[in-house]
């Protein structure tokens, strides 16, 4: 029994501690390192890829990761990852430690942990992931793996290298091998491009010493702000490179024939269109009904992360992601006569760069609806004039609090791939002026001897305010809206309490979205002797944040163009009279403007103001006058009326 026992530790053993711990992890391990910032969790000593080219188009990857964990932060450096699919193949995985008592240790594939990537908003997906947990994760301790994938049949041939990251890089290398007669071009994003070294079929470019990407507050998307090559690669020497006509030419491969509608959805249309001959308003109860009526549901397999199912499909089923969505709306669309086209989006603001064409960066797909030309459009927003598909009308039937004729914030301000029936022509998506995205609060107040303020609040909202409201509200129930309420009046008022709360027109998008409610708050007149302190700003807070300008190195994104405005009236007790007001505040530059007025008519203090954001990032050589802009409207939201007990 000892014997067996014993063999059986002896062999989990061999799969954990290391018999061969390759040279190039132990080379990483006695790398000299520099002095980093204090906290740094680790860094990435090794970071190198191989991408091998076949002559039938198939590419093999081969990554090799070696980290130092720097300090308790960094301990999830021990674990390794890799995904894989239906459409790329996993070869091999390992991972290795050497710990900074010098054991070392080895993780095969075998005892990797497998998981799906599908959500809740996935039903199925074949895309999967295998985790290996690496032993000796404490600071000292060198981790590494090294995993091989095998892609068949690339939907582009294109690959991308992202060489910067959270933490340190030490070195990086990235190694295309292309058979011969193949060539490529190169991109650089985000660094200074390096000149490749030649090793007969191979392209070397190596980077060394690359600084962690700063977290910053605001900061864009890491993919907006990280070092980066991308690399296109061609069966024959290259001619041209390879443009957004073309890969909207692929994609238009995808969707041929998906959009076929069938007698069916023709009915369905008809039902939901019959008695209105105004195009508009037809679009809108099309739209409407794929928003609300198709639950979205995400099928991923192989190429399905790209390819939508059939109109048929989908309509039958009634559920589908972002492409299926438009494609069953394009078709029902077809039906009243309405041309539209697919619009390849992102919903992560600039990371969608003009000189190289990749769907890298995509993970949305919206809706571009052909309007004529003489059909009025002041209520709509989301309009583009594109010199070839004519006036179109964006729209995003996956946001189900998005109205027609509005844009998600996250697609405001943004770039698309447009797709026609000849190729793809990326686009900018429009930004919103603030008065589309409005916020108006009003509150009829009073304040009683004791300090107890009381009153109704109403806030009205549209556009993307009122769809983040929504997005919130929506799934709540009444007592969890009422919870969520009060935990936002909690970040500026203490000891109160919120009573007879009612929301109006939560579900119709068309109409402004209304919250009212009675609200008292003990104490909020502070007394000091014969004086009385009331703050005239109740609630709401305009500034986003103050920002540490000492070391930043990235633009900010705010919170979206907005207008904003309270109004509020706070009737004082007549023992009291005005001894000092809160001084008027103005500001005004390219980003933002906002001005407030306090004063005291018959016994009520008044105070209104009025917040424009008229940006959706700053460049980072205009953030110390956001800033100054920010301290002041802190300054304005902090000051507070003085009141002197009458003789």
């Amino acid at each position: 029994m000892k014997q067996a026992l014993f063999l059986l530790l002896l062999a989990f053993s061999r799969d954990v501690l290391a018999w061969g711990t390759p040279d190039w992890v132990k080379a990483a391990a006695k790398m000299p390192l520099p002095a980093y910032a204090a906290g740094t969790a680790g860094v990435v000593l090794i970071d190198e890829t191989t991408a091998t080219v076949r002559n039938d188009g198939a590419i093999e990857t081969r990554r090799r990761q070696a980290f130092r964990i720097l300090s308790t932060e960094g301990r999830d450096l021990a674990e390794a990852r890799v995904d894989f699919s239906s459409l790329v193949e996993l070869v091999s995985f390992h991972a290795w430690s050497i710990a900074g008592n010098g054991d070392e240790w080895e993780v095969k594939e075998r005892e990797a942990m497998e998981r799906g990537l599908s959500d809740n908003t996935e039903l199925y997906t074949d895309e999967k992931r295998k985790i290996i947990q690496i032993p000796a994760a404490e600071p000292g301790t060198v981790t590494a793996f090294e995993y091989v994938t095998r892609e068949r049949a690339p939907q582009v041939l294109q690959d991308s290298w992202t060489f910067q990251r959270e933490l340190p890089v030490r070195s990086a290398r990235y190694t295309l091998v292309l058979p011969r007669g193949w060539s490529h071009d190169e991109t650089w994003f985000n660094a200074v491009a390096k000149e490749p070294r030649i090793d007969g079929e191979s392209v070397i470019w190596e980077v060394a010493d690359v600084p962690a990407i700063a977290d910053e507050v605001g900061r864009p998307p890491q993919r907006a702000v990280a070092g980066r090559l991308a690399v296109n690669f061609y069966p024959h020497a290259q001619t041209a490179r390879r443009s957004w006509n073309d890969i909207g030419v692929w994609y238009n491969g995808l969707i041929a024939g998906r959009r076929t509608i069938t007698p069916e959805m023709r009915a369905k249309v008809t039902e939901l269109t019959a008695g209105d001959v105004d195009t508009i308003g037809n679009i809108a109860k099309l739209a409407g009904f794929v928003q609300k009526d198709i639950r979205y549901v995400a099928i991923e397999i192989g190429v399905g992360g790209h390819q939508p199912h059939a109109a048929s499909e989908i309509f039958a089923n009634r559920y589908g992601d972002c492409k299926d969505k438009v494609t069953l709306l394009s078709a029902m669309l077809q039906a009243i006569g309405v041309e539209s086209h697919y619009v390849i989006a992102t919903t992560r603001r600039g990371t969608v760069d003009q000189q190289f064409a990749s769907l890298d960066a995509f993970n949305h797909v919206i809706i571009a609806i052909r309007l004529p030309r003489e059909m009025k459009s002041n209520a709509l927003h989301a309009i583009v004039e594109h010199p070839k598909a004519g006036r179109l009308l964006l729209f995003d039937p996956t946001s189900m609090t998005t109205p027609l004729g509005e844009l998600p914030g996250y697609a405001q301000r943004n770039r698309g791939l447009l797709i026609t029936e000849t190729g793809g022509d990326l686009i900018e998506l429009p930004p919103f002026a603030p008065e589309t995205n409005q916020f108006h609060r009003t509150a009829t107040l009073a304040l009683d001897d004791a300090g107890l303020l009381s009153g109704v609040v109403t806030e009205t909202s549209r556009g993307t305010v009122a769809a983040a409201l929504r997005e919130k509200l929506q799934p709540l129930t009444n007592p969890k809206r009422l919870q969520m309420i009060e935990q936002q009046v909690g970040l500026h008022l203490a000891n109160f309490k919120i009573s007879n709360l009612n929301i109006y027109n939560l579900d119709d998008m068309a109409k402004n979205l209304v919250i009212r409610y009675t609200l008292s708050a003990s104490s909020y007149g502070k007394k000091a002797g014969p004086l009385l302190l009331v703050r005239p700003r109740v609630l709401g807070e305009k500034a986003e944040t103050q920002l540490d300008l000492k070391n930043r190195k990235y633009d900010y994104e705010t919170e979206g163009s907005s207008l904003q405005v309270d109004e509020i009236e706070i009737a004082v007790p007549p023992s009291f009279t005005p001894d000092e007001l809160p001084q008027n505040t103005k500001i005004a530059n390219e980003t933002l403007s906002y001005e407030s007025e306090t004063s005291f008519d018959k016994g009520v203090l008044h105070y209104k103001r009025q917040y424009r954001m008229k940006q959706y990032d700053v460049p980072v050589g205009r953030l110390a006058e956001l800033n100054k802009a920010f301290a002041a409207i802190l300054a304005d939201e902090r000051s507070s009326a003085v009141f002197k007990a009458k003789n």
